[in-house]
């Protein structure tokens, strides 16, 4: 039972962290822009990330290509990502900015099911049909 908790109390840790961070931004953002938000938060994780590199450098291998899917995620998700969703949390704030982006959940199981070759599940179909239903009561 612990092995199916773990995975779903991860993802709302996730959500709530997530969460805070968009709040954070919000207020951040009242005297900045958005594209500084997505350098300083960037260059943040860069800071706490790259020494972590050095000590475990040597337990991982990573084939080219790897490496290459993680750089056009980074670039996607946390600069590009980060832009756009930090300049709707500025113009509508982050109660509103939050439900618009579970469309997200949308695009990953489409996705997931795709390219993955992952199974849609009665619980995967229900949980996205119910934040999909958010997200289109935001609107």
């Amino acid at each position: 039972m612990a092995m199916t908790i773990t995975g779903p109390m991860f993802a709302v840790l996730g959500a709530f962290f997530f969460a805070v961070h968009l709040v954070i931004i919000k207020k951040t953002t009242v005297n900045s822009e958005p594209l500084e938000a997505a350098i300083g938060v960037t260059t943040i994780n860069a800071l706490v990330f790259l020494p972590l590199i050095v000590f475990y450098l040597s337990e991982f291998t990573f084939p080219l290509e790897a490496l290459l899917i993680f750089l056009a995620s980074g670039i996607s998700a946390n600069f590009l990502g980060r832009i756009c969703l930090y300049e709707g949390t500025k113009r509508i704030g982050a109660s509103k900015t939050i439900p618009l982006t579970r469309g997200n959940v949308l695009v990953a199981s489409f996705l997931g099911i795709l390219l993955l070759n992952e199974v849609m599940t009665f619980g995967h179909l229900f949980g996205t049909l119910l934040l999909v239903g958010t997200f289109l009561d935001t609107e």
